[in-house]
């Protein structure tokens, strides 16, 4: 097969197998259907996909550590909780209970986020059917998670084997 010789008018069909393929299964097949002029926009390409999986990692880490503070608000609220006083003051026990619930909102909003960056690095790292297997299948995991629990009186019992963590060769 000849290849196609690679021109900047090639740049949106190179970007969408890309994003299509997952940056590493795009990028073979981009070098099997196109022929750079040279060796070094071809290592350029490689460094920027790289690049760009860096800036989602660090993004990631900045989600991580916003998460970490909030997770410390709410082991707060659980100290403050389970506290002496608590066990003897209603007010106290209220007050913790509303500082935990409150906490759950920036919770939640940084956990999808992270959910969010979890997806988009496995769909450039791997491909975008790697990430749809994964993230298809997380209702009915998280249902037979609860089912689970509640059949075993364990509302926090781990069960990792009930998530799909197949990945999809092309």
């Amino acid at each position: 097969m000849t290849k196609k010789i690679a021109t900047n008018a090639d740049k949106s069909n190179i970007n969408k197998i890309l994003i299509e393929n997952g940056y590493f299964y795009g990028m073979d097949k981009i070098e099997s259907e196109y022929e750079f002029p040279s060796k070094e926009i071809v290592g350029k390409i490689r460094a920027g996909l790289f690049d760009i999986i860096h800036a989602k990692i660090q993004e990631t880490e900045r989600e991580l550590d916003r998460l970490q503070k909030n997770l410390s608000q709410m082991k707060r609220a659980c100290q403050n909780g389970k506290s002496a006083a608590a066990m003897k003051d209603d007010n106290l026990y209220r007050r913790a209970q509303g500082d935990l619930v409150v906490s759950l909102q920036p919770f939640d909003g940084w956990a999808m986020s992270l959910v969010e960056s979890w997806i988009s690095i496995l769909a450039a790292a791997h491909n975008p059917e790697t990430a749809a297997i994964r993230t298809k299948g997380i209702n009915t995991s998280f249902i037979d998670l609860w089912y689970l629990r509640s059949k075993n009186q364990k509302a926090m019992q781990s069960h990792p084997e009930l998530f799909n963590m197949a990945v999809f060769l092309p």
